[in-house]
């Protein structure tokens, strides 16, 4: 119903330019009826929220999860996400609490929300009224927003997200990745293509990758071994300033990618594609490796306010466990694999390596798998300090903490992680309290309808803290009931760094 919502300036926006019919008597006629429907639209909607507001509440879906276990007197916001959504009640008006982390003023964000919109839609209606071609021109970035190609493979958000200056590096990047429309779709993962999403089913996929067009793979292939070799040194030069051990390894990974580089240039006609996909999935391993290998320190300071919690600075990479059932019902031990990103989301990834490190998930059940999300993390009787919201916006160095980014009117801006991906890992929190996570988290399952990427109403509000890498689409066979055997810290503890003492 959100998605729909968000929909309708466009398809109003749409109706009004008069499309389908070309004639001046069917652009004047479809004009008349275009303003009485949006005036109709309009009326209705400016009704339902006085009402709402003279009740006190709004009616809306309910994103946050199961409650806190700090906070057992908002048990009744846990409601499950489905195509037909269960409502949570909240408050229009504004309120404060001194218990909220580091003293932030609280938000009843999803209402605000719901009113912002219809605020929207009513400026969007009265300029499309009196200067139908302005607001047609104005809105045409919102309508290439809904239909632009965002990103939605877990490792290329990874390493487009790390904090590194722009390189001659990005330009290999960038045509290594084009080779993946090639396989079958514009983010096409181990032969997924995630274009091709249906219903609540999850993505359609294909034994193996295929390749469409081997000429421009190689075109695209010889641009890449072309810019690597006009920038070598500069490529190089990236390793100055580390120790001896680290410009070592870089030095190997630099020697690597020149070898996948020219086995993708050499190419034989007729290769065998899932060779070639591995090759392409290699090469850009290594240049995420050669990017994340030049960063010499964690790149801004974290607020002293935070000192108190756990901070992951840099990333690390977990082993997931789960004991499930297989079709026929016998039991399997399934393993997924995540990255854990806090370079974006320091406090927050902190947080689950800190639990992770002390096994707190270890044998703990799957508690929601609905189709939209696999959640878990809440263990009786447990009760730990909650974490701020903590959301990275592409363009600024460090992240926002404690507001959602309607909150601070930013709901525009894009998130360094977004929730694009299938297994993209968040923190539940509270629906009526930006700064209630403390131990539950939830796995995304992608849906076209309820989480389309680059458009969804996650992206802002919850805070995303790295992504499942390596098979995830175990985690459609989730259920409730499930058990996490263990989660284990495989890479990347050096960068974990405990609570500061007082």
């Amino acid at each position: 119903r959100s998605f729909a919502f968000r929909m309708l300036p466009q398809r109003l926006l749409v109706l009004r330019a008069g499309q389908g019919d070309h004639t001046d008597g069917g652009r004047r006629k479809m004009g008349r009826r275009a303003k009485a429907f949006l005036l109709a639209a309009l009326v209705i909607l400016s009704a339902i929220a006085a009402v709402s507001c003279l009740h006190g509440e709004i009616r809306l879906p309910s994103l946050s999860g199961a409650p806190s276990a700090s906070s057992a007197a908002t048990a009744s916001s846990f409601s499950s996400m489905k195509r037909h959504p269960h409502t949570a009640r909240v408050r229009c008006k504004a309120t404060s609490s001194s218990s909220d982390n580091i003293g932030r003023r609280r938000v009843a964000e999803d209402g605000f929300s719901w009113v912002k919109k219809m605020v929207l839609l009513g400026t969007t209606t009265s300029q499309l009224l009196s200067n139908p071609k302005g607001a047609w021109s104005k809105s045409r970035s919102e309508v290439s927003l809904l239909s632009a190609d965002p990103i939605n493979d877990p490792k290329e958000i990874l390493r487009r997200a790390l904090p590194v200056s722009p390189s001659e590096l990005d330009n290999v990047q960038a045509k290594l990745f084009q080779m993946s429309k090639i396989f079958g779709g514009s983010s096409t993962v181990i032969g997924r293509d995630s274009n091709t999403m249906r219903g609540t089913t999850g993505i359609e996929t294909t034994t193996d990758p295929k390749i469409s067009d081997i000429g421009e793979l190689k075109t695209l292939a010889r641009a890449a071994k072309g810019s690597f070799e006009r920038n070598l040194p500069e490529i190089k030069a990236m390793a100055e300033g580390l120790d001896s051990g680290r410009k070592e390894k870089m030095a190997q990974s630099i020697n690597k990618l020149d070898k996948e580089l020219s086995n993708l240039v050499s190419l034989p006609d007729n290769p065998d594609p899932r060779s070639v996909f591995g090759m392409q999935q290699s090469a850009l391993d290594l240049v995420g490796d050669i990017k994340e290998g030049s960063i010499m320190s964690f790149p801004y300071s974290i607020p002293t306010e935070l000192s108190a919690n756990e901070k992951l600075k840099g990333r690390a990479t977990a082993e997931i466990k789960v004991r499930t059932k297989d079709e026929g019902g016998k039991p399997k031990t399934v393993t997924v694999q995540v990255v854990v990103d806090g370079y974006n989301a320091p406090i927050t990834a902190g947080r689950f390596v800190s639990l992770a490190k002390n096994k707190f998930y270890d044998n703990m059940e799957i508690q929601r798998s609905d189709g939209f999300i696999v959640q878990t993390g809440q263990r009786e009787g447990v009760s730990l300090e909650t974490i701020p919201l903590e959301i990275a916006v592409e363009d600024q160095k460090t992240p926002i903490y404690g507001f959602t980014l309607e909150q601070i009117s930013r709901f525009d801006e894009r998130t360094k992680l977004p929730f694009n991906a299938l297994g993209t890992l968040a923190m539940s929190r509270n629906v009526d309290d930006a700064n209630s996570a403390d131990t539950q988290f939830f796995w995304l399952l992608k849906n076209n309808d309820m989480t389309p990427s680059g458009t969804n109403l996650l992206d802002g509000r919850f805070a995303v803290f790295g992504y499942t890498t390596e098979n995830a689409d175990a985690l459609y066979n989730f259920k409730v009931g499930d058990v996490i055997e263990s989660v284990k810290i495989v890479k990347g503890m050096e960068n974990f760094e405990s609570p500061a003492k007082e």
